[in-house]
């Protein structure tokens, strides 16, 4: 319940679709049986096994080349979006 009150807070709404691109069942223990009429999940498939955590790692790494391939429609400066993930990343002590 704790990641559903989080998630229609943010929102505003009650019904909402997420969008998860490994196993849905996965999802399933995420949220109680009796509010699943109010949640859709859209699935899709991996693309050349792109993660989010192989993004993260690549951030991480400061790889540019990486994420310039697997982030086509990236706005900015990748040396941007790198140095304030990890400025974050220190801020938070993640």
């Amino acid at each position: 319940m704790y990641l559903y009150y989080n998630i229609v807070n943010a929102i505003g709404q009650k019904d909402f679709t997420f969008y998860y691109n490994d196993d849905s069942s996965l999802v399933s223990a995420w949220f109680p049986d009796f509010i699943w009429d109010r949640i859709t999940i859209s699935s899709s498939i991996r693309i050349d096994n792109i993660s989010s955590s192989a993004i993260r790692s690549a951030m991480h790494d400061g790889n540019k080349d990486y994420l310039k391939k697997c982030l086509p429609y990236l706005r900015g400066r990748v040396g941007n979006i790198i140095a304030a993930y990890n400025g974050i990343v220190a801020k938070e002590g993640l």
